[in-house]
């Protein structure tokens, strides 16, 4: 009962002190000109405080399968400091990479925060692939940034999941505390950038998320969950693959990596953010359900085949909302030729190529 009323506390901090941090920020600085990157150090600030308080009343270490220890979530606590004051510098964008890859490595080789990803691969395998995932991570939700507020709602989906998976005996509580108090703790973000935009966050920033993100699955990831959170950031990782899949092709108009995901498209063929927004979480509730179901699978591949093909649905059918609802056999069709038409559009593009030489 008392662990509980700790939950409650800290979720509450998390929200009131998110909110009231911004506010005094907002009084002082005008935070709604250019991005930012003062209210992702508060967000941090206030669920950091929370999470420490938490594990400092009850460190729930018994209950963990892997050798994540209460160091490995201090040293994140330390390298997540370290990349909010590095936010404020103007830092090159390589140094920051060299000091996130640095930071990342340093916690999964000396602390022991290795993802398993292939249960008979040698440990130095799963410990590379968990510093690849991890800085990988902490750059992707660049891609959501022209939309201030879907970088924080990912973000907070993902860590809503990890806190399910608690819920239902799947995580240690430790991991469960920390990200609902990190999801809580974006969710002031999630308002205030809802439409209009009123807090843009700076790209830096979002890395920190990112970061932060990154820790959490591969946390997560030591206690074999890596599927489900595949399944969590299946929306994330399409528009990743299909943005620079379009980049790829050459073809000009898909030059700009941030200009080909399908939020930025559907945007500019006119539908508010708004509700763009609002079908995104859509979407990312139902991949929470599937990631939870994904859980007591028998396979680690079954739930997320079926998870592609609905997040490519949905997102297919949320970039033709202007189009009258067609049954299944003729969206297939429509779809199909669409790909024909890129396969060509692509073939051309090829030629002028080589024409050029």
């Amino acid at each position: 009962m008392f662990q509980i009323v700790v939950l409650l506390t800290g979720t509450i901090f998390c929200l009131l002190g998110c909110f009231a941090g911004i506010a005094f920020f907002k009084k002082r600085i005008s935070l709604s000109d250019a991005p930012s990157s003062i209210p992702v150090a508060v967000f941090c600030s206030v669920a950091l405080i929370a999470t420490t308080a938490a594990f400092l009343y009850n460190w729930q270490s018994y209950d963990f399968i892997s050798e994540l220890s209460l160091s490995s979530f201090f040293a994140t606590g330390i390298a997540v400091l370290i990349l909010v004051i590095t936010s404020f510098t103007k830092t090159p964008f390589w140094l920051k990479f060299l000091i996130t890859t640095a930071l990342a490595s340093i916690i999964v080789f000396f602390f022991s925060a290795t993802g398993i990803f292939f249960h008979q691969a040698p440990s130095w395998i799963n410990a590379g692939l968990s510093i690849a995932l991890w800085v990988f991570t902490s750059y992707s939700l660049r891609l959501l940034s022209y939309n201030h507020a879907l970088p924080s709602i990912e973000f907070s989906s993902i860590c809503f999941g990890a806190f399910f998976l608690w819920l239902i005996s799947t995580l240690p509580m430790a991991i469960g505390v920390l990200s609902l108090f990190f999801a809580v703790a974006a969710v002031p973000l999630i308002i205030l950038n809802w439409y209009p935009q009123k807090l843009p966050l700076s790209k830096d920033s979002l890395d920190v998320m990112g970061f932060i993100l990154g820790a959490i699955i591969i946390f997560s990831s030591a206690e074999q969950t890596f599927p489900c959170f595949l399944i969590f950031a299946l929306y994330l990782i399409v528009e990743i693959v299909c943005s620079f899949g379009k980049k790829l092709t050459f073809i000009s108009s898909f030059s700009d990596i941030y200009s080909n995901t399908f939020y930025y498209q559907t945007e500019l063929s006119g539908l508010s953010p708004a509700l763009i927004n609002g079908q995104i979480i859509r979407i990312n509730f139902l991949l929470l359900m599937f990631g939870c179901f994904q859980s007591f699978s028998p396979n680690a591949y079954s739930v997320p085949i079926v998870c592609v093909l609905l997040c490519f649905w949905l997102l297919y059918r949320l970039i033709n909302w202007n189009d009258s609802p067609n049954t299944f056999k003729q969206a297939n069709q429509e779809f199909i030729q669409g790909l024909k038409q890129n396969i060509n559009d692509i073939k051309n593009t090829f030629s002028n190529m080589d024409d050029k030489k």
